[in-house]
């Protein structure tokens, strides 16, 4: 007599689903994860632009304080440079920008800026402070000058 073998190479209905459920939830984990990554990149990224444009507002008031020949005005939210030409350069906030001019021609320096000063310390010495926001927090970077003679 002949003995009937089950097929045992298949799979059944029953295992097909529960391998899909169980998939499905890992992929549902693996984007979930991956959605909230995407967010704090975005948020870190938002927050390093600021910073980044607050240092460089103050990299240029630094270096144009060191290089001018005098200040001729200082202040709140506003400076005047003297060079060694007679040219003026002005800083000043306009609408969140840090914002440089030059012989009549005017120049974005850097964005986000809510304000800025630069105040004398003693003689020769000035304090820069460039206050930036970044997701919702206010912060201040500052720097020291000497202005001294340049030729540019």
């Amino acid at each position: 007599m002949k003995e009937v073998l089950a097929d045992s190479r298949g799979l059944t209905l029953l295992e097909v689903v529960a391998a899909l459920a169980i998939l499905a939830v890992v992929l549902a984990g693996i984007v979930g994860i991956l959605g909230n990554s995407l967010d704090i990149w975005g948020a870190v990224t938002k927050k390093s632009f600021s910073h980044l444009q607050a240092q460089l507002g103050l990299a240029f008031l630094t270096r144009d304080i060191r290089n001018a020949r005098g200040v001729a005005e200082a202040g709140e939210e506003h400076l005047k440079l003297e060079r060694d030409s007679g040219e003026v350069v002005e800083y000043f906030c306009r609408e969140g920008a840090l914002v440089r001019k030059e012989q009549g021609a005017e120049a974005v320096v850097a964005e986000g800026i809510l304000s800025f000063s630069v105040k004398k310390e003693r003689p020769g010495l000035y304090r820069i402070s460039v206050k930036g926001v970044s997701g919702g927090t206010v912060f201040t970077l500052e720097s020291r000058a000497s202005p001294r003679v340049a030729n540019w």
